[in-house]
């Protein structure tokens, strides 16, 4: 049985937030969450959910092209799925948008410095199909220290860098 919260649960109305939520359906950990300023205009954007934890919202801000914001969870290191959906959900977006993709990926044997598979890796084609995607869809990765012990497991991707 899944888990399921309600936005009160986690955010009282007064902080001004506007909040997105992918509950949780199944097994242990997951779900994903937005939290958006109210001083910025945006609007949840179900249409480009797939078949994983992912939950868009798109940011309209005058003079500048749209912003696709997105929170993604991929559960374990092996879950070539979660990934393949991910590219599926990218693929939905209008071309010439910015796109930010923010989450948990699981990648622990990846060289961020050059965005290989390290050496060691046991699930090096699912790493060289996810390195392969992030070059077709202009994606880099933002960041560069270690978010859980000696590894970048929390991804930022922008087509955006210079932001």
């Amino acid at each position: 049985m899944g888990i399921s919260f309600h936005t009160a649960e986690i955010f009282l109305c007064h902080l001004g937030y506007q909040i997105y939520i992918d509950n949780i359906t199944s097994g242990k950990g997951g779900g994903v969450l937005l939290a958006v300023t109210k001083n910025f205009s945006s609007e949840k954007q179900p249409e480009l959910n797939t078949d994983c934890n992912i939950i868009w919202s798109k940011f309209s801000i005058t003079g500048i092209k749209d912003i696709y914001v997105s929170s993604f969870y991929k559960p374990h290191e092996h879950n070539g799925h979660s990934l393949k959906e991910l590219w599926s959900s990218v693929e939905k977006i209008p071309q010439n948008s910015h796109i930010w993709i923010l989450g948990d990926f699981n990648l622990p044997d990846m060289n961020w410095s050059n965005e290989s598979p390290l050496d060691t890796c046991r699930f090096k084609e699912l790493y060289d199909t996810f390195s392969e995607n992030m070059i077709n869809h202009n994606l880099e990765q933002m960041v560069k220290i270690p978010t859980r012990n000696n590894n970048i497991l929390d991804l930022f991707l922008t087509n955006i860098p210079s932001s």
